[in-house]
């Protein structure tokens, strides 16, 4: 499908405004943070909630909620009737592969402050070496609470884009012979990033470690009241278009924080284009929820994953506040569908022969439908069918992604919400290079693919949903 200039432009436009949020959004944390800000620009009247405040909700609002790194928005029809309802969930992750830093961080080995640091995820943890790096994240810090005589804690985030740490290789010049081909690192000893010399630490600091003299400094507390910290190491090189046409994304965080911003503002530009006095069937007789979730790329098990009990207590809360009885949850489960959004694998072309030959996505190709028989993924061919509908309604083309026979697969949260809610599933997604490296890459049409099918998903799928007739 050859795109207009038209085209082109508007996947310009949309990929700037994707890769600001991206610049803003190093953490799960600050990009929970910057999706909240962007449910600024609906234009109806949105609540916030919490997960401990008492919920009064109606027909024909919208409501979202936060914690941590998990975030769900979401719009209950106008014509909502228990009897017919159905959920209809897009869903998909806000955290990535990174170096996390440990609290007992730092280490002094010849004559150079070390910090401490934990592979969280999968990462290729070689691209980290030999660029500057910052760090973002949430710091606890204690306070005095002089009226009641009390120890406050509180949460800060923080934000740092200075190139803090440094990872050096080593040089060619000491490796052995049979380092020169294959030197592979240590992820214990060799991925401890450099601070600080000692030198400039004694002539500078006080007797405070560099790094937490450092963070204080940015919070504007003492470093005695910083109590822990949940900190991620970031590139400090921003995202960028890329590519003679500007027609490509180079950042990290591609997985998946292009399927966070994309949904929900598909989400946003839908409720925004639909008239307050007309009926769109679909959306005004559903419960639309946009989820993004933390800890994915961990086994989403902690409370704000997909695994967590979160998912269901939430859905069924909804449901009791409407009315809702425990008889009528499961039905309505049952007639619901999830979404499961992801990053998916381009097909390389440097590396062909790691795809199965009948399954190789390229990039500005339009949607991934992703499906595996061991279940890494949970389409099947109710779930796929109905993705391939929605996509030649809506004019977009779709790819299809298995792993040949000798490959391991990857998963995602789709299998775990299936098994959670047990409603029909499909994992899609758009394709990149690169996955899991500090330094990604998409292409731009891609955005505007899943911009307008997640679009088509929120408007015409319980439709063709509720049509389906299984055997």
């Amino acid at each position: 499908m050859t795109p207009t200039l038209a085209d082109i432009t508007s996947a310009k436009s949309l990929a700037q405004s994707f890769i600001t949020f991206l610049h803003a959004s190093p953490s799960p944390y600050h990009a929970v943070k910057n999706l909240t800000s962007l449910t600024s620009t609906l234009n109806h009247p949105i609540t916030h909630l919490t997960l401990t405040s008492e919920w009064k909700l109606h027909p024909g609002n919208i409501y979202t909620l936060c914690k941590g790194g998990f975030m769900a928005t979401f719009h209950i029809g106008k014509d909502f009737k228990p009897d017919k309802c159905s959920f209809n969930i897009i869903a998909s992750h806000t955290d990535s592969p990174c170096l996390k830093l440990t609290y007992n961080h730092s280490s002094l080995e010849k004559g150079l402050y070390l910090a401490s640091v934990q592979c969280y995820g999968g990462g290729l943890w070689n691209t980290w070496v030999d660029r500057g790096l910052g760090f973002a994240g949430r710091v606890t810090v204690k306070s005095a609470n002089t009226t009641s005589k009390t120890t406050i804690l509180e949460e800060r985030l923080i934000n740092v884009s200075k190139p803090v740490f440094y990872i050096p290789n080593l040089a060619i010049h000491l490796r052995t012979r049979d380092e020169m081909s294959n030197f592979s690192l240590d992820l214990e000893k060799h991925l401890k990033p450099i601070v600080s010399t000692q030198l400039f630490k004694s002539s500078i600091d006080d007797d405070c470690p560099p790094l937490i003299s450092f963070i204080a400094k940015e919070l504007g507390v003492k470093h005695d009241d910083i109590l822990n910290f949940d900190l991620f190491l970031v590139d400090t090189h921003p995202p960028e278009l890329g590519g003679i046409y500007d027609e490509f994304i180079n950042s990290g965080r591609l997985d998946n924080l292009t399927s966070c911003y994309i949904t929900l503002k598909a989400f946003i530009e839908t409720l925004n284009a639909k008239n307050e006095n007309t009926t769109v069937e679909c959306l005004d007789g559903c419960i639309t929820v946009v989820l993004h979730y933390n800890y994915e790329e961990v086994g989403s098990q902690a409370g704000e994953g997909a695994f967590s009990s979160t998912t269901v207590n939430f859905l069924k809360r909804i449901l009791l506040n409407l009315d809702c009885n425990e008889q009528m949850i499961m039905p309505i489960f049952t007639r619901s569908f999830v979404t499961s959004v992801d990053m998916a694998h381009a097909v390389h072309p440097l590396f062909p022969e790691r795809h199965q030959k009948e399954h190789q996505p390229q990039l500005q190709n339009g949607i991934v439908i992703k499906s595996n028989p061991l279940l890494r993924y949970a389409t099947d061919i109710k779930s796929s069918c109905i993705m391939e509908l929605l996509a030649e309604n809506a004019g977009i083309p779709i790819q299809h992604y298995r792993v040949p026979n000798t490959s391991p697969c990857g998963s995602t949260i789709g299998p775990f919400l299936s098994s959670k809610l047990g409603c029909d599933t499909a994992d899609i997604g758009i394709c990149q290079f690169a996955m899991h490296s500090i330094r990604e890459f998409c292409g731009i049409l891609d955005l505007q693919y899943l911009l307008h099918f997640t679009k088509a998903i929120i408007t015409h799928l319980p439709d063709i949903h509720t049509s389906y007739t299984s055997a």
